[in-house]
């Protein structure tokens, strides 16, 4: 039954809101997603970029749909409604049977993503009294987006000892400071520690460890 429960865990953990922007346009250089002024996106300002994914049930036979992180992009033009953006990043681990590039009705979200190391000594779950302007970078941008369903995404990188448990609590410190410093309705969050399991940069490397230690503020809607 244990196994059961995480298998669930990784296909739901992160659902994809029905209210979550599309790739409308991919061209040599430019990624376009309808998503603009209007719902709270400015120059600069990231999106998660996901595809969603059929998966067989090892229990029975069922399928389920979950999402595959694909990319980040990264706002330069910003219409009304439309925003122009181009690829800041490719996901690290990206299975074989997926397209590695952005696609047209791919999915994108507006992310806020910052490194974890300002926030948390490694391998703690306390927040550092030298990380609370980057939480009050997380309060505004949630509220700059009105947002109704928001995902705190924590992770860590492959030499992390229990990493998945450690991102998980990492995660909900970050929403209890969010609930309690700054006023924002705890049912609005879903927390989530990703561990290792979704990496942006090659963790062989300092620069790449530095980088996956990361926490991703997902406006989901």
């Amino acid at each position: 039954m244990r196994y059961l429960n995480l298998f669930v865990f990784c296909l739901f953990g992160a659902s994809l809101s029905v209210e979550a922007a599309s790739v409308v346009k991919v061209s040599t250089d430019d990624v376009y997603v309808d998503m603009g002024k209007k719902k709270g996106v400015q120059i600069g300002p990231m999106f998660n970029v996901y595809r969603k994914k059929e998966v067989e049930s090892e229990y029975g036979n069922m399928k389920f749909t979950t999402q595959v992180f694909i990319g980040r992009l990264i706002a330069y033009k910003v219409g009304d409604t439309q925003t122009v953006a181009r690829i800041k990043e490719m996901s690290a681990k990206i299975d074989e049977d997926t397209e590695k590039a952005i696609l047209k009705s791919d999915v994108a979200q507006s992310a806020l993503v910052v490194l974890a190391d300002g926030l948390f000594k490694r391998d703690d779950t306390i927040l550092l009294s030298s990380g609370i302007p980057t939480l009050r970078r997380m309060a505004s941008f949630i509220n700059r987006f009105k947002a109704l369903k928001v995902r705190i995404e924590v992770h860590t990188y492959s030499d992390t000892q229990g990493a998945t448990k450690l991102s998980r609590s990492q995660s909900k410190s970050i929403r209890d400071w969010l609930v309690k410093e700054a006023g924002i309705a705890r049912n609005i969050f879903v927390s989530v520690g990703y561990g290792d399991q979704k990496p942006i940069a090659d963790n062989g490397t300092t620069a790449g460890q530095k980088a996956n230690r990361r926490v991703e503020i997902v406006i989901e809607d």
